[in-house]
């Protein structure tokens, strides 16, 4: 931060502000517009516009980092904003439905999975 605030020269106001391409510090807040159209030029630019990625998906993607991870509901929060417990955890992606399943606490259930798995695929 300090750093930033260095190179910037920016003494009041806000801190995050929207930047041109051609690299001029704006003067207002950067907003999300212009994170929008920054990320698009620069996914373009990579050649991953395609991909689907918007700053939504970066947001929920901190939010889900930093669940895993192991940060306190309250201190994620308070980076991304949210008031709202329901509407915050919406935002944490689970890419495995055992990570931090109710059940782990129980030693059998981990080496269980792949046997009550494999029996159930074979009863459907």
């Amino acid at each position: 931060m300090r750093a930033w605030l260095a190179a910037s020269g920016i003494r009041r106001g806000a801190v995050f502000r929207s930047i041109s391409l051609s690299g001029k510090l704006g003067a207002g807040r950067l907003t999300g517009c212009v994170v929008a159209q920054r990320l698009a030029h620069h996914l373009e630019a990579a050649g991953i516009a395609d991909r689907g990625f918007s700053p939504h998906s970066f947001r929920a993607g901190f939010i889900t980092e930093a669940h895993r991870r192991g940060k306190a509901a309250v201190d994620i929060k308070r980076v991304s904003g949210h008031r709202s417990q329901s509407t915050f955890e919406r935002y944490i992606r689970r890419s495995d439905a055992f990570e931090d399943h109710a059940g782990d606490f129980y030693g059998g259930v981990e080496e269980a999975l792949p046997a009550l798995s494999y029996k159930l695929q074979a009863e459907s």
